[in-house]
């Protein structure tokens, strides 16, 4: 089963485990940050995202989230807002949204830590 996983170490005490895939998870499609904490699913935060991008683009010479956008569903700001990331024009772009927030193209990735 790990070897369908990307380990991504942010520091000596803390790693994460999410699936090795350039797309964000299919199987969370459609559900909005809440209903993603509903299921007691834990989701990826802005930070792991953004740091992901890293060993990523090291393997293949390319970005994550070309065609969809993840939704770090364990991040918020004070207001509730979820971000969500994505590349577009070759560019890398955050966005905030409400946390019911849904849509087919936009899923979370779950973690493992």
């Amino acid at each position: 089963m790990i070897d369908n996983f990307s380990r991504l170490i942010v520091s000596v005490d803390y790693a994460i485990w999410v699936r090795d895939r350039v797309e964000v998870d299919e199987e969370l499609k459609g559900f909005s940050a809440n209903d993603i904490t509903c299921q007691g699913v834990q989701g990826i935060t802005l930070t792991e995202r953004l740091l992901l991008e890293i060993p990523n683009f090291r393997k293949t010479g390319g970005h994550l989230d070309l065609k969809n956008t993840t939704l770090c569903t364990s991040s918020r700001d004070p207001d509730g807002y979820v971000p969500r990331v994505d590349w577009l024009d070759d560019k890398l772009h955050v966005y905030w949204s409400l946390p019911v927030f849904r849509r087919g193209t936009v899923r979370a990735r779950a973690v493992v830590s």
